[in-house]
């Protein structure tokens, strides 16, 4: 199993989706919130730090905490005016601490949205903004390529005994956890992203995310063994190759972008 540490030493190569993404929330930041240039900004699941950079160009005081000392090692490695701490983002326990909380391709690995929501909500002062950006569901070209592994008899018990386990929710589901916790919509939207790459590039991208939940163990009713591993990213391989079109794999996103203000 790929999990984030091993990510880390190749997570910035691969990850152009999760950085696209990030570049929108940021400039979605820049637009919406009012904050003076000294702001104290938490960022959640923070990886190789590429948002916190970007955040720190902007506020005085930036951390970003992540829970792979991996991921936290190549951000430090990458320098830039940013504090990184090793720490969970399922919930916080800081109260009237920050102006800003940001969530970058971070909650579908949380289980408990409305706890997780509300620890943020008070961990913000009256006023701080809370941004989050959110992959809504898989992409079907990836979903039809992990579904492929079902026409290999090894791999197929292991392909109908499966669960995702990522939390993945609409916007409207996730709009209602935000203003449950407390606080008050300013901004939502959701965007579809219709990407063309190569095969090589759509893999690296399966890599830096699809990968993760799609290999968890905890969503299997039975053991992982190296022979489906291997199977796994044959047919993933295969599958990517076989939807690509002169040598162009077409991928589709869709994301949602929300910030919210206490």
């Amino acid at each position: 199993m790929m999990n984030f540490n091993d990510k880390a030493s190749i997570y910035d190569k691969i990850a152009s989706s999760q950085n696209e993404a990030a570049d929108i929330l940021y400039q979605e930041i820049i637009n919406t919130c009012a904050l003076v240039d000294t702001a104290n900004v938490l960022d959640l699941g923070c990886g190789t730090g590429y948002l916190s950079r970007k955040l720190s160009d902007e506020y005085s005081f930036v951390t970003g905490i992540d829970i792979s000392e991996e991921m936290l090692q190549q951000a430090s490695d990458q320098g830039g005016n940013v504090d990184y701490a090793l720490r969970d983002a399922a919930e916080l326990n800081e109260h009237l601490e920050y102006d800003l909380i940001t969530a970058n391709s971070l909650t579908y690995y949380i289980s408990d949205l409305p706890t997780a929501f509300k620890s943020y909500y008070n961990a913000l002062k009256p006023g701080g903004y809370f941004a989050l950006q959110s992959q809504t569901a898989l992409s079907p070209q990836f979903v039809r390529a992990f579904h492929s592994l079902k026409k290999n008899a090894i791999a197929k018990p292991f392909i109908d005994g499966f669960k995702l386990l990522a939390n993945m929710q609409c916007q409207q589901k996730l709009s209602e956890y935000i203003q449950v916790a407390g606080f008050r919509l300013i901004l939502e939207k959701t965007r579809h992203f219709r990407t063309r790459c190569t095969p090589e590039k759509a893999l690296d991208i399966f890599k830096a995310g699809t990968a993760t939940p799609l290999l968890n163990p905890k969503g299997y009713d039975r053991k992982l063994t190296s022979e489906y591993k291997k199977l796994f990213w044959q047919y993933i391989q295969e599958s990517i190759e076989s939807q690509s079109i002169d040598n162009q794999f077409t991928l589709e996103f869709s994301r949602v972008f929300i910030i919210a203000v206490k």
